[in-house]
């Protein structure tokens, strides 16, 4: 399989990736020390869940504030967005389309090299624009061998930001026509981000509160509120929501970005 027809890095990239970081790794000194409160205090303004300047979703719509583009997947299909790619995969898991980067600057470039790649079948790359941005496009077929069926697809070239986009939407050759409107329609939405509410989107961040006076966690809780629930601060902070604080304390608040209780 190409990489690029991969929703999730390839295994063996990841145990090479995991193997090439242990052996980086020096031995622990024997003199290790717990320094609570100096841990604590490093975690000030972290990035708590999900960061929002790395793209998010709204359902099926792909948001990017840092790299400022949009884009839909067709409506129902299963979404994931990693630090290399973003993808969707069809209800019955049998046509996926993944975006991520291409190398280069010029779209028909990137286009070219695509479909001469020794795995590709593909026509020659047309060009044009999507939603202003300049693009290539072609279709194109891969042979599996064995007893896996040949995929066939459309990949599209997108430039925007100084970057080249490619995504690349697929199927069997044999279900490509049943999904051929759902996936051109999605990569005809790929455009550039202006609403200021997406481009200023933030994360919320882990704050430290330091306890003034003896009280409950509670009661901190309400005095200072956070974005989170009571019940997910108290686990955040590996307490009970009654738990007693004394004056000193450290306690974990989170604050501010969009969060949804159900991803925690």
């Amino acid at each position: 399989m190409p990489s690029w027809a991969s929703t999730h890095p390839q295994p063996e990239n990841r145990t090479h990736l995991i193997e090439s970081r242990l052996a980086e790794i020096e031995p622990l000194p024997s003199n290790l020390t717990v320094g609570r409160r100096e841990y604590l205090q490093r975690l000030d303004g972290m990035v708590f869940g999900q960061n929002p300047r790395e793209g998010y979703f709204e359902e099926e719509l792909f948001l990017h504030p840092d790299l400022a583009f949009r884009f839909q997947f067709p409506g129902g299909w299963k979404t994931h967005n990693a630090k290399d790619l973003v993808a969707g995969v069809s209800p019955s898991q049998d046509a996926a389309i993944v975006l991520g980067l291409a190398q280069g600057e010029n779209a028909l470039r990137a286009a070219e090299e695509f479909v001469r790649d020794e795995s590709v079948r593909g026509e020659r790359p047309q060009t044009g624009r999507i939603n202003g941005l300049q693009a290539a496009w072609a279709r194109f077929e891969v042979v599996m061998g064995g007893k896996s069926e040949d995929l066939a697809g459309r990949a599209l070239f997108v430039q925007h930001g100084g970057k080249v986009y490619r995504i690349v939407g697929y199927t069997t050759k044999s279900r490509w026509s049943s999904y051929t409107q759902a996936i051109e329609t999605s990569m005809q939405t790929f455009a550039r981000e202006t609403d200021s509410r997406v481009l200023n989107a933030q994360p919320a961040r882990v704050r430290l509160v330091r306890v003034e006076t003896p009280t409950t966690l509670s009661e901190l809780y309400q005095r200072n509120g956070s974005s989170l629930s009571l019940e997910k601060i108290a686990l955040l902070n590996d307490l009970q929501p009654n738990a007693r604080l004394a004056k000193g304390d450290l306690v974990k608040l989170v604050k501010g970005g969009t969060i949804s209780e159900s991803s925690h």
